[in-house]
C-alpha cells in the first residue's frame, strides 16, 4: 500500500514540477521575495528585520496560492478531466489516490519554500542580517500552513467542481489568516448574542498565523509554541485528508 502511494506521488511530482503554472508561481515568489529587500532598504536596513518580515509573509502567501492551485490540479481536474479513472482502473485504492495526490501537492509546497528559503537566507546574508540561515527555516516551517490549505483543497476538490473548490479554499484561506482580528473582537463582546457562535467558527477556523516563525528570529518565541503549532499544523491537515479521503470513498465516479 505504501509503496503504491509513494510511486503515485512521485509520479505526480515528476509531472506537475515541470508544468508552467507550478515554475510561474515560483518564479513570482522569487521577484517578491527580492522586493521585499527594496523595502528592506527604504526602511535604512533596520539589521534585516523589514526584509526578514516581508521575504517570509510574500513566500508564505505564494506557496500557500500554490499549494491550493497545485492541490486542485491533482485532484479536480484529473476527476473533471477523467484522467482519475484511469488511475483507479488499477489496483489503486480511492484513499491511496487522495493521499499519493496530497504528498505530491506537499513535495511540490517544500521543494517551493526551500528554493524561496534559500534566496531569502542569501539576502538576508547580503545585508549582514543575524542569523540569516533563520530565512530557510522560516519558510520551511510556514510548509505547514500550505499543507492545511493543500488539504482543504483536497477535501473540496473530490466532490466540486475546480471553481467551487478554488472558492472554497480561498475562504478557509482569507479567514484563517484573520483569526487574530476575530478573537479580539470576541474578547471586547463586538458580536453581542453571537458571541458564542463565533467562539465555535474560531475553534473550528484554522489559526494559519501560528506557523510565522519571524517572531521566534526577533528573539520572542518560544521553542514549546513552535513544537505546538506543528503538532497542530499536522493534525488539523490530517484531520482534513482522512475527511477527504472518506468522502472520495463514498462517491459516485459515473
Amino acid at each position: 500500500m505504501s509503496a503504491r502511494i509513494l510511486a503515485l506521488a512521485w509520479s505526480g511530482f515528476l509531472q506537475l514540477v515541470r508544468t508552467r503554472v507550478y515554475l510561474n508561481i515560483l518564479v513570482a515568489g522569487a521577484g517578491l521575495v527580492a522586493a521585499a529587500l527594496a523595502f528592506d532598504e527604504l526602511s535604512s536596513g533596520a539589521g534585516g528585520r523589514v526584509l526578514m518580515d516581508v521575504g517570509a509573509a510574500f513566500t508564505a502567501l505564494v506557496v500557500a496560492a500554490l499549494s491550493g492551485t497545485i492541490a486542485i490540479t491533482a485532484i479536480t481536474r484529473e476527476l473533471e478531466t477523467k484522467q482519475a479513472h484511469l488511475v483507479l482502473a488499477r489496483p489503486v485504492g480511492r484513499a491511496e489516490f487522495v493521499v499519493a495526490r496530497f504528498l505530491t501537492t506537499a513535495l511540490l509546497i517544500v521543494l517551493a519554500n526551500v528554493v524561496l528559503g534559500a534566496m531569502l537566507s542569501g539576502l538576508l546574508y547580503v545585508v549582514e542580517a543575524p542569523q540569516p540561515h533563520w530565512g530557510i527555516l522560516t519558510c520551511i516551517f510556514a510548509s505547514l500552513e500550505a499543507f492545511i490549505i493543500a488539504a482543504v483543497a483536497t477535501f473540496f476538490g473530490v466532490a466540486s467542481s475546480s471553481t467551487m473548490s478554488a472558492v472554497f479554499t480561498s475562504t478557509i484561506f482569507v479567514l484563517g489568516r484573520l483569526t487574530g482580528e476575530m478573537l479580539l473582537l470576541i474578547d471586547r463582546g463586538a458580536f453581542g448574542p453571537a458571541t458564542p457562535l463565533l467562539k465555535a467558527v474560531y475553534a473550528v477556523l484554522p489559526h494559519l498565523t501560528t506557523f510565522d516563525l519571524t517572531s521566534f528570529w526577533h528573539g520572542e518565541g518560544d521553542a514549546a509554541g513552535v513544537a505546538r503549532a506543528a503538532v497542530y499544523g499536522l493534525c488539523y491537515a490530517g484531520a482534513f485528508l482522512a475527511a477527504a479521503a472518506y468522502r472520495f470513498s463514498r462517491k459516485d465516479l459515473l
